[in-house]
């Protein structure tokens, strides 16, 4: 007995017993070759930190120093680069690591501080 799309009941829970990272229902599987039903999930997850930004480095990284004391490298997210955010020594900052690698992160938000308040004057580069 086929289940509509040519796939036995019995098939797709052997193909789950294989690869448990598949889970249901997605549609767009049909393209990666994956049974209807099914749809890939991450591996891990990842880890969201919190610290303080200590020294700036070239190439756009900055060492961090976390809330449990230990130092890492990070970089800054592509969004916070993309509407220019900007981050200084002295910043707390959000941070993504993979469980795989605890030496490196990606900055993913800088907290406000209370001294910038939304009063200061925007430059701009217009003349008049």
């Amino acid at each position: 007995m086929t289940s509509g799309r040519g796939v036995t009941p019995r098939c797709i829970e052997y193909l789950h017993y294989l690869c448990p990272h598949l889970r249901r229902p997605k549609r767009h599987t049909k393209q990666l070759g994956i049974p209807f039903g099914f749809k890939l999930l991450a591996k891990e997850e990842l880890l969201t930190i919190e610290g303080i930004i200590e020294e700036i480095l070239p190439d756009g990284r900055f060492a961090v120093r976390l809330d449990n004391e230990h130092k890492i490298i990070a970089y800054t997210a592509g969004k916070m680069r993309k509407f220019r955010i900007r981050s200084v020594v002295g910043d707390r900052v959000h941070l993504e690591m993979t469980p795989y690698d605890l030496t490196k992160g990606r900055i993913v938000f800088r907290e406000r501080d209370a001294s910038q308040s939304g009063s200061a004057k925007r430059r701009t580069n217009f003349r008049k």
